[in-house]
């Protein structure tokens, strides 16, 4: 029941002619190369936001990770104008995951960032990233992403993008579990009219 194709979602920060698609107050400073996605961006802030409302205590360490050093800027502009979040009690970090190399944190809030409408895309500049983001947590991971990119990702086999074929086959491998897994898990989710919730 998974969609096959992306929502479309993601910026290229190397094409000018997205940057429209950005407020004007969070287009500065960011990187000139990259992703980002700002509708992602911003249910991961809002989860987090309900999150720290309902579980956030002061001895919890909180990571938020994106595997583009523009989605990481985009998240820490967004979570710097939340109210809810500039008063929080946690210690709360935004970075990539290999900022995180070693190091675990309670709680971590992922964002995958590719969106792509119809094409296949590598998630990450560096496949080292991606099983940094899945193993930082220590009790709940919270992961944000497109579905149909996920699905068509794990479709692809040999080189993508900046990724060579023996990056390329790791990446897909890893991918295709984490796939296999959130199915799992949304098929567990109970159902109202024939939908999950």
């Amino acid at each position: 029941d998974w969609p096959r194709e992306g929502a479309g979602l993601e910026l290229d920060l190397s094409a000018s002619r997205h940057a429209d698609r950005l407020p004007v107050g969070l287009r500065q400073g960011l990187p000139a190369r990259g992703f980002v996605n700002y509708l992602e961006a911003q249910a991961l802030v809002r989860r987090l936001e309900a999150w720290a409302a309902k579980d956030g205590a002061a001895t919890t360490r909180v990571a938020v990770l994106a595997l583009y050093e523009g989605q990481v800027e985009l998240l820490r502009r967004l979570i710097e104008q939340s109210e809810r979040l500039r008063s929080r009690t946690f210690a709360l970090e935004v970075a990539l995951p290999s900022r995180l190399h070693q190091r675990e944190c309670d709680v971590v809030f992922l964002s995958l960032t590719r969106s792509h409408a119809h094409r296949c895309v590598a998630f990450g500049e560096d496949v080292k990233e991606l099983p940094l983001a899945l193993t930082r947590s220590r009790s709940a991971l919270y992961v944000f992403g497109d579905p149909g990119s996920l699905c068509k990702r794990t479709t692809w086999h040999g080189p993508l993008e900046q990724l060579d074929a023996s990056s390329a086959h790791q990446e897909l491998l890893r991918l295709s579990r984490l796939l296999a897994y959130l199915q799992k898990q949304a098929s567990a989710l109970p159902r109202a009219n024939g939908l999950a919730n």
